[in-house]
């Protein structure tokens, strides 16, 4: 260790006062030990090298975000977000920090198309890939990025978000049968509900009406929402629930749709080689975090 910080230093002894060593120089200073196969190997190191060439024109050089993400993935406890990667590539203390966290975050998004990295929708963290890794995530990124003969249109993530919502937010075993207790009697006191127009349970007297986050015409059903409310006042018997739509809510959905079509891909699935199942299951863990996000926010 010694010698890594004695290396890292000579590179910048005869820099100004204020230059400080990033941690990619840390990773130029041990990259003869990467090149073991217990590491990145051979393979890997030229992979972030290439970067470069395959992922052009990006605010920061590829391989240097590269470098610092595979690091801080050795270094569990740190948060893998963009604020911690900008810090780690400032290369002197009086540089300003929002601009270059700005700058990783739209060299992360480049990456991530181009299979290099993926991001964890559910903590927000990103994730170095290996070359197993990137062959599932490319096939993730097919599907999530639009026009593209295998994208995921809005369509299915709306069922995908309906069906959430059947399945694990508006039920009977989490609202009590349908039923409230009235009174101080507490006489059991059941409802309909709907669920973007489409009846769940049926024959009561009252309705609970809930449009989902994605609904289409989500707008328009909100005005009419507002002058049915108007029209029938107090004797209205139809109670609405309007789920609020989240940040990027559309860009999870989709990426929640593709992860449960790659997770049980066969050219996966069956693939009998111990790094591609350890991505697949790596994959899957992404995939069940990410649904229980997406229920909290139905």
């Amino acid at each position: 260790m010694i010698s890594v910080v004695m290396e890292a230093l000579q590179d910048v002894a005869s820099a100004e006062i204020g230059t400080v060593v990033s941690f990619e120089q840390v990773f130029d200073a041990v990259e003869n030990d990467l090149l073991s196969q217990e590491y990145l190997g051979a393979s890997g190191v030229r992979a972030i090298y290439e970067a470069d060439d395959r992922v052009p024109g990006t605010p920061i050089e590829a391989s240097r975000v590269l470098k610092v993400l595979w690091l801080l993935q050795k270094v569990t406890w740190v948060p893998r977000v963009p604020e911690t990667i900008a810090k780690l590539l400032v290369r002197h203390v009086a540089t300003e920090l929002v601009p270059i966290r700005e700058q990783v975050e739209t060299t992360l998004a480049a990456l991530q198309q181009a299979g290099y990295v993926a991001r964890d929708e559910a903590s927000g963290e990103w994730k170095f890939l290996n070359e197993q890794e990137r062959t599932i995530e490319q096939a993730i990124q097919e599907m999530v990025r639009p026009g593209g003969p295998k994208s995921i249109g809005i369509g299915t993530i709306r069922r995908t978000a309906e069906q959430l919502c059947k399945d694990d937010v508006v039920t009977k075993k989490k609202l009590a049968a349908f039923v409230v207790p009235y009174g101080t009697t507490k006489v059991p006191f059941g409802f309909g509900v709907q669920i973007d127009g489409e009846a769940v349970e049926t024959g009561a007297e009252l309705e609970v009406h809930i449009t989902t986050p994605l609904a289409p015409g989500r707008k328009q059903a909100i005005e009419e929402i507002r002058q049915q409310n108007q029209t029938t006042g107090t004797k209205g018997r139809i109670a609405w629930c309007v789920a609020d739509t989240p940040g990027n809510l559309e860009a999870r959905f989709k990426r929640y749709e593709a992860l449960v079509k790659v997770t049980s891909d066969k050219r996966f699935t069956e693939d009998a080689d111990r790094a591609t199942q350890d991505a697949l299951s790596e994959k899957r863990r992404e995939r069940d975090d990410l649904k229980e996000g997406l229920v909290k926010d139905h």
